[in-house]
């Protein structure tokens, strides 16, 4: 990644631009010109937008499930935890508009180059799928 190779630039700015536009929609000098860097500079470290795409689909990623992990270690009782489950999904939908509509802009095209991203975007939902089902089979009582 870009980052491995000690490249880094303002992620949060190129995630309001992909939620605004939509990864078929963003042109790559709207993505150097937000990033401040040239369409050389990110060529050289990304290879073409889908990779930056998936460098931010990560971010989101990370951060969705590092909180629900954090929510639910405290909770023990099976019911706390599914509570605290739907409320973290649901106040983190509320509370990260920007990284909801960064989702829902880039992971519904179905080509096969972006079969590839949205599987990333799909571990996530099936993480979440499995803390929800482990959760219910505990039990909720």
């Amino acid at each position: 990644s870009a980052r491995a190779l000690g490249f880094d630039i303002d992620y949060k700015r190129l995630l309001e631009l992909f939620a605004e536009k939509g990864h078929p929609a963003t042109l790559v000098q709207e993505i150097a010109t937000r990033a401040g860097v040239s369409k050389g500079l990110l060529f050289y470290y990304f290879g073409d937008k889908w990779e930056i795409l998936k460098e931010i689909a990560d971010d989101v990623a990370s951060a969705y499930l590092g909180g629900l992990d954090d929510r639910l270690r405290s909770l023990e009782r099976p019911k706390d935890r599914l509570e605290g489950l739907i409320r973290y999904h649901f106040d983190f939908v509320a509370t990260h508009v920007t990284e909801v509509f960064f989702i829902y802009n880039n992971f519904t095209h179905k080509t096969d180059r972006e079969y590839v991203t949205t599987l990333k975007l799909s571990a996530l939902y099936g993480a979440l799928f499995e803390k929800i089902r482990t959760t219910l089979e505990q039990g909720v009582a």
